[in-house]
Parts: C-alpha cells; sequence; structure tokens
C-alpha cells in the first residue's frame, strides 16, 4: 500500500484484509503465549470448584453448531451421566472448544465426529473423533509442542492457528491432574482422549 503497488480501491481494501488478518492472528498467538508462559509458570488462576462436565459438552454443542451446518459434517454426542468434579469450567470448555474446533477443520464435508464422555472406575474420559486425514505417524509425538503443525495439508488453510491450542490444552488438563493423548492413523482420521479424575 506504501509503495503504490496496491493502487486501486480494492486492491487496498485486499491489502487491509490481510494486514487486519495477520494482525489479529499474532494478536492471538501473543495472548496464548502469554497464558501458557503463566500455566508453565503455575502461576495461571486455576479456579477449584464443582464443576459439571454435562453442562460444558451441551454449551459447547450449542455454541459450535453454526461451524458444524457450515462444514456439512455430522457430530454424533454420546453422554454419559457425570459425577462432578473439582475444576475450572471456562479453562476445561476452553481445551473442549479446541478439540471439537480441530475436529471440525480437519473433518470433510460429509463427515463425521464422536463426542463422548464415559464413566470409568474413577476417572471421566471424553473423546473426541474425527474421520478426517488423520496425524502422520511421526507427527503423532509432537502434537502438544508448541508451535507445532505437522503436515502441511492439516494446516486448515485459511483457518490455519498458531500452533499453541494444543499445547495450552495439554498444560491446563495437567494442571486438573489429569491426562490427554492422541491416536490417529492417516486416512482414518483421529482421536482425543481427556481423562479428569473424579
Amino acid at each position: 500500500m506504501k509503495d503504490g503497488t496496491a493502487d486501486t480501491l480494492e486492491s487496498r481494501d485486499r491489502a487491509a484484509d490481510v494486514i487486519l488478518s495477520e494482525s489479529d492472528r499474532m494478536h492471538q498467538m501473543v495472548i496464548d503465549l502469554l497464558d501458557l508462559a503463566r500455566l508453565d509458570a503455575g502461576t495461571a488462576e486455576i479456579k477449584r470448584i464443582p464443576v459439571n462436565l454435562e453442562e460444558i459438552l451441551s454449551d459447547l454443542l450449542e455454541k459450535f453448531q453454526p461451524l458444524i451446518e457450515k462444514n456439512k459434517v455430522k457430530l454424533i454426542y454420546k453422554p454419559a451421566k457425570l459425577p462432578s468434579i473439582v475444576g475450572d469450567s471456562e479453562r476445561l470448555h476452553q481445551v473442549f472448544s479446541n478439540l471439537l474446533d480441530n475436529a471440525i477443520k480437519f473433518t470433510p464435508p460429509g463427515g463425521s465426529i464422536l463426542l463422548e464422555s464415559k464413566l470409568n472406575n474413577d476417572e471421566i474420559e471424553i473423546i473426541f473423533k474425527d474421520n478426517g486425514k488423520g496425524i502422520l505417524e511421526t507427527d503423532l509425538p509432537h502434537v502438544f509442542e508448541r508451535f507445532f503443525q505437522g503436515d502441511p495439508s492439516r494446516k486448515g488453510g485459511k483457518e490455519h492457528g498458531t500452533g499453541l491450542g494444543l499445547a495450552i490444552a495439554s498444560e491446563i488438563i495437567q494442571a486438573h491432574n489429569g491426562k490427554i493423548k492422541v491416536s490417529s492413523k492417516p486416512g482414518e482420521g483421529s482421536i482425543f482422549t481427556v481423562r479428569l479424575p473424579i
């Protein structure tokens, strides 16, 4: 824009859109990095109050319904009757939002996503299973690392993120004394499982 290359109103608008999009992405990256630094240092506020996971998952489905419809994917929800846990509902919502957003992003139109909750002895399992492209075996050990985006074909096009969402999710789940894991096969999709102690 400054050197006159964008010399029409249309080209200036396009350039401004790119600048706005990239500055928004940079802003989100700074917020995510600050969040991750606080989680790493143990200074992030994690509330310890009774949490109803069924309510969180219901809210999640309502929030993502427009995106599910827009992307033409089918979501199958299999809830279990769950006891309350002690934790931070906003932080857990953040984790589940990230996992469902990724599942939608990498599931092709006409594909399906399974969201399931299970009561397993003294743990609750929340499972996000998609039938998208899957993750390469060589990438699996790195998916929870900062800035890792793996196979360039999985970056979600215009919707690519900062590569920090799963790293933050892992830190939040660890702060709840839980575990998060992934299994995947290329061409068959991915399964992300969150385990939280009751």
